[in-house]
Order: C-alpha cells, then structure tokens, then sequence
C-alpha cells in the first residue's frame, strides 16, 4: 500500500490473512503496532528528536507544539512528549493527557478559521520562538493567517517537510498568499532524506547503477533534469523509497524461495511456515539503496535512516540545513541560517560550523512587566497599549492588550477601558472616544452602547443625558391667524401672517412661546367692538 490512510486500512486485514506488507509511503506513526508491516521510508515520529536537537542548539528549553485531530495524531504527540522528556525540553500548553498520552500543547481538531483564532491567542500568551506544526497542510496555513492577524509575529515553525511543495504560498480565509508565505518564512522542515549523498555508491539490486545514476534515469524519465516537470508540478521525492521497497521485496522472496528453498506452493497459499519464512527475511534486510544503506533494527518496522532539516529562506527555495541519524545532528557547512529580528542577523552572516555560537542567536520574546504594555511582535520590544483597548491577564502567563468592550472606551495612555459618560456611546469593541448622542437621540446613563430616541416634538438636550421639546417642531404647527365671526353659528378663518417662533417650553403646566417680533390676533365678534391681542416677546 501507499500513503498511511490507506495502509492503516488493509494493515489490520493483510495480518489475519497473513500477508507481509512493505510500504513505500506510509509515515504514520501507529502502523509500526502491526507485526507483518514493514517501510522503506522514515515515520513522521523521528522528525520529533531531529526537531528538539535543533531546538537545544538554538539555546531554547521549551517548545510549544501545536496538533491535530487526536485520531490520526495521536501517537505522534506521544512520541514528541517522550523525547522532550528524556531531552528535558519543556512543552508549553494545556495538559492533554487524558486524550494524547503524556501531550502538553495546543490543537486544532478540525479546519476552522475559529479554531485556528483560539490556539493563536494562546500562541500570543504563551510567547515561544518556536512552535511545532503537527498538522496537515490546511491547518498550518489557517493558524498561520490567524497568527497573522493577532499580531504574532516572528515564531520559527517546524512543519513536516513531505507536505505538498509551496503549502505556504496559498492564500487562506481572509489572509493572501503573500501574507500566509511572509508568516511562514524561516520555517525548519524535517522529512527523511530521500537520495542518498554518495551518489557513486552501486545499488545492491542493480549489477552496476549507482545512485546517482539511478536518480538520473528517473528524472530523465520524466521529461525533466531538475526535479520539476514541465508544467511546473514537483515530482514526488518517494520514488527512492519505492525503489527500496522493490528492491526489499525482490532480496526478501530471492532468500525464501532460494536460499531456503520454500516450496511456491506453500508461500502462494500463505501457509504459517511460509509466513514467518517471509517475515523473517524483511526483518533481516541489509542492503544498499537509493535512500542509503537498508537496516532493520529486530522488532523494529522501519529502517535507520537520515532526516534532514530544511529551512524556508528569503530567496522563496527550502535550504538543506543539518541533518539528523543515529542521534546525531550535523550541520552543513556551507549553510546559512536566517532569523527573524534584527538582533538576530549575525546568524545570517553566521556559518552553521559555529555550532557553539546558535545558542546565543535566537532571542526569546520578550516579557513586559510594566502596567500598560504589551509586546509588540514586530520588534520584540514592549509598546503602551493602543487607544481602545485595555491591559488584561491572559491566562497565569501573558498580559495582553484587549480591545475595550461596547459601551466603554480608552485612549491618552488609559490603562483600562472606561465607561461612556451621560449622553455618549460605544456601539462597538476597541473605542478611542465615546461618540455623542445624535439631536434625536440621548443616553441617561453611562456605559451606553446605543442612544434611545426622544418622541416625538422632542430632541435631546445639550448634554444628551434627556429629550427636551423641539421648538422647531411646534413652529411647523403654530401659525397666527386672523379669526372673523360672521354668524352665531360659522366661524371662518384666515390663515396667514405667520410668525416665527424661536422656543417653545412647558412653565407650571402651560405652553409658552416666544417669538421673533411682536404681532396681533384681531378677534370680531357680532355686534361687538374689536378686540386686539397682543404677543409680545413672550406670550401664553
């Protein structure tokens, strides 16, 4: 079988019907449970000590590493908290022991852009250069947008290195491909080493190819010289592993069937005696290969081979840094290695020979203890909240600036966010200022989020806090006419000569309005004399 979804599938079924099974592909951790499986590629879990050496030779003496679904990496992150025990590098995160054994970390269970929010505000707490990316492609590109987004900014990540080539330079959720690839940037990959170094060494199953020839045939046979087909897509670096597995099945039946002179019969009808004949011979496999040389620790699924740990580099190529066999962790002479701050550039100028000087390159983040700061990630260095928000605990480790609640606000250096006052509000979070009720609008008490109409006739006062009547209102209605009586019974009215009138108030109960000059109502009734009234100035 292939990849390890598949393999984890046909494992369970190949060993009751006794069938040995050579995987070329399958990297998962829990395939190395099944007694007839064998690889010829590295599983993800060797890429944990490669990971924690490089992170000891950085200076640094705690990680924090972030996970997937527990079903599918589970096993993984139980390996990784068994090596960063015996390395007494400490894991940062929630205890999650009850699920993944003996994980300390982060997760993100599922691909969601929320999900992804939740792990980057606690990355931003927990403040570590280094995170661990236990995950698919997907997942990294969704916390790395996040991370981008919260502002946490400049971490060194450790990803697989056999996910899909260019991952970082897609585009995800709100964030461009350009942001997602500047986030990712320096990242230290691990993947097994697919072609051996030694290109002039012969292969065990060939009378005469090299390695270096073989390697050469293949990439003819695909149109191309350099590892990229025409169209641009990457070729899959499992063709050496898959040429060990051939060359690992062939060895295995030429021993069974010649050297011990198995009967075909009896290895076609997969009879016990045959079974643990064939078993027996991949367990003892020794042979040179495309990879490297092919061994097999007794109960052991997978052979001894080498990791290599690449970094992500400014020019956009993966750059062979160090690689890790036998415990051992050797870097390339001619490598350079490149951080993120500015502090940091003498390791870009630093050859990775100096092995002794890495630990002094890498610089933690730092912690900010004054009241009303908070780390800018940007610059490593300690900066006054922004107008809007507030300093606020984040968890027993981190203070951050929060943006302030709906109905409060702060700004000139305020350390925490601040009620609106009578006759202001906050629709909204991350407030500078408190707004002003609109005219027809006010806000009675303090930490408003909206302000409540005034009715009708009526706007708000001038500090907010109350609706008064709006004189203007009762203008529009108010007109001062001239009434004639001709009968006792009809009344006719002639409406114009219409004043302006500048306030109308309530005064114990009564209408008073003002107006803008003086004017009359002249009032005729039968066989009565005129009658003149006058509104001056003020008149009810």
């Amino acid at each position: 079988p292939g990849c390890s979804g598949a393999a984890l599938r046909v494992a369970p079924v190949a060993f009751k019907a006794r069938l040995s099974m050579i995987s070329n592909s399958a990297t998962r951790p829990g395939l190395s449970n099944f007694p007839n499986f064998f690889r010829t590629i590295i599983p993800d879990t060797k890429f944990n000590a490669a990971w924690l050496a490089m992170i000891e030779l950085l200076g640094q003496t705690s990680v924090v590493a972030v996970i997937g679904e527990t079903e599918n990496w589970a096993s993984m992150g139980t390996a990784l908290a068994r090596e960063a025990f015996e390395r007494n590098i400490e894991l940062k995160g929630f205890v999650m022991s009850e699920m993944i054994d003996g994980f300390t970390g982060l997760q993100i269970s599922y691909d969601s852009s929320t999900a992804a929010q939740d792990t980057a505000v606690e990355l931003l707490r927990l403040k570590e250069r280094i995170v661990i990316l236990l995950m698919f492609e997907l997942r990294n590109r969704l916390l790395l947008c996040e991370n981008y987004k919260i502002g946490f900014l400049n971490a060194i990540y450790m990803p697989f290195g056999w996910l899909k080539q260019g991952w970082w330079s897609e585009s995800v959720s709100e964030c461009s491909a350009h942001q997602v690839n500047h986030m990712a940037m320096g990242f230290i990959a691990a993947n097994a080493l697919h072609w051996r170094r030694d290109n002039n060494s012969v292969l065990s199953c060939s009378a005469n190819m090299t390695a270096g020839h073989l390697r050469q045939t293949w990439l003819k046979r695909q149109r191309t010289s350099s590892g990229n087909l025409e169209a641009g897509i990457a070729l899959a670096n499992e063709a050496a592993s898959t040429a060990d597995a051939v060359c690992m099945f062939a060895q295995a039946l030429h021993k069974v069937l010649l050297d011990r002179a198995v009967p075909l019969r009896e290895l076609s009808a997969r009879t016990p005696a045959a079974y643990a004949e064939i078993q027996d011979a991949l367990s003892h496999s020794d042979f040179e290969g495309a990879q490297g040389r092919v061994t097999f620790t007794p109960g052991m699924a997978e052979p001894s081979g080498t990791i290599v740990l690449q970094q992500l580099q400014s020019d956009g190529g993966l750059i062979d840094i160090a690689t890790y066999q036998q415990a051992h962790l050797t870097l390339e002479p001619s490598a350079i290695l490149q951080l993120r701050f500015d502090d940091e550039t003498v390791c870009a100028h630093l050859s990775m020979s100096s092995s002794a000087l890495l630990g002094s390159c890498l610089v933690p983040y730092l912690q900010c203890p004054a009241r009303g700061e908070e780390l800018d990630f940007r610059t490593n260095t300690c900066q006054a909240c922004p107008d809007g928000t507030e300093l606020k605990q984040s968890g027993p480790d981190g203070l951050i600036c929060t943006r302030c609640g709906p109905g409060t606000y702060a700004s000139n250096g305020h350390v925490t966010c601040t009620p609106c006052p009578v006759g202001t509000y906050a629709p909204g979070e991350g407030t500078p200022i408190c707004s002003t009720c609109p005219l027809d609008g006010y806000a009675d008490h303090t930490g408003a989020t909206a302000c409540t109409p005034c009715p009708q006739g009526m706007l708000s006062s001038r500090d907010g806090n109350m609706c008064v009547i709006d004189p203007y209102y009762y203008a529009s209605l108010l007109s001062i006419c001239f009434f004639s009586m001709f009968s006792a019974l009809t009344v006719f009215a002639s409406c114009g000569y219409k004043t302006r009138i500048t306030d109308v108030s309530l005064t114990d109960g009564k209408l008073v309005a003002t107006t803008l000059t003086e004017h009359y109502i002249a009032h005729r009734w039968r066989f009565a004399p005129t009658t003149w009234v006058t509104l001056s100035g003020t008149g009810v």
